[in-house]
């Protein structure tokens, strides 16, 4: 009996291939998302205790203006960072989306190519059967013809 051999394994593998690929993009996005995120919170923080500090200094009866000036310059740049930081965050979000949408395109795909390989693998089995089936026919009837002409009629 011959061996079942899928027509389309090689584009089957190319798929699996891509699958790889597609993960490892992934993977890749996330990481990258992450670190934006956290650096984000970070600079936050950074910021909220800048806000914390320079309402300490307002608050003590004798006024440190050059502490003041300088807490209030380390808030700007801090809000202008959290700014820029955010449009990262954004950013790697929307590589983050496409990489979602990619590997869940490329798994549609491949297991497309794998649902076709099950269907043929079951069409070449009915066929093993069929053909098993008639083999075994021709042979009883052979055996069966051959009683008979021997005068053996079982």
């Amino acid at each position: 009996m011959a061996r079942f051999q899928y027509r389309l394994q090689n584009i089957l593998s190319m798929k699996g291939k891509l699958e790889v690929l597609a993960k490892q993009e992934f993977s890749a996005a996330q990481q990258a998302y992450q670190k934006a995120r956290e650096t984000l919170d970070l600079w936050i923080g950074r910021k909220e205790g800048l806000e914390a500090e320079l309402e300490d200094l307002l608050g003590v009866g004798a006024m440190d203006l050059s502490r003041i000036g300088e807490t209030s310059l380390q808030l700007r740049y801090v809000e202008k960072t959290i700014v820029e930081q955010r449009e990262i965050v954004a950013k790697a979000r929307r590589v983050l989306e496409e990489a979602t949408e990619r590997l869940t395109e490329v798994r549609k795909e491949r297991k497309t190519y794998e649902i076709l390989k099950e269907k043929e693998y079951e069409e070449y089995r009915k066929e093993e059967n069929r053909q098993e089936s008639q083999e075994i026919n021709e042979l009883v009837s052979f055996t069966y013809g051959r009683r008979k002409a021997n005068g053996n009629g079982r």
